[in-house]
């Protein structure tokens, strides 16, 4: 029996959907669908760059990361081109796949005017765990 592929964390795969604006890094086609009856379906993957696996696809590439769950080594990409890319592992490197993904983001960025996830500023995360003095007086 195959050993179970640890999961992605939830955190990573949101802020993954959310740097790409819910689509396709390569195709740009929107990743989740809606029907008339309220039924929901994911049409994409969170696909690796530099394979899982040593067998997989660019799985014996130099410069892998250490853990490959790792939200840099992620791509978001519709089942088509998810695909395309596993099947032409030549053609899609890791160069080019990061190079795709990150041309996406500047995409995204330009196309909503700002970045779509921000980080918080620091002060901000102090002052919302910071109850207010004047509460208790």
């Amino acid at each position: 029996m195959p050993l179970a592929r640890a999961a992605l964390s939830e955190a990573d795969r949101r802020f993954i959907i959310g740097r790409s604006g819910g689509c396709c890094n390569k195709c740009k086609t929107p990743v989740f669908i809606e029907n008339e009856f309220g039924e929901r379906a994911r049409l994409g993957d969170d696909a690796h760059i530099w394979a899982y696996s040593p067998g997989g696809p660019r799985g014996k590439e130099l410069g892998a990361p250490a853990d490959p769950n790792d939200s840099k080594n992620i791509i978001l990409l519709c089942k088509n081109c998810h695909a395309e890319v596993d099947a032409q592992p030549l053609k899609f490197t890791p160069a080019v796949l990061t190079a795709m993904r990150e041309a996406h983001y500047e995409w995204i960025s330009q196309a909503l005017g700002h970045d779509p996830v921000p980080k918080p500023r620091f002060h901000h995360l102090v002052y919302l765990n910071i109850p207010r003095l004047d509460m208790y007086a």
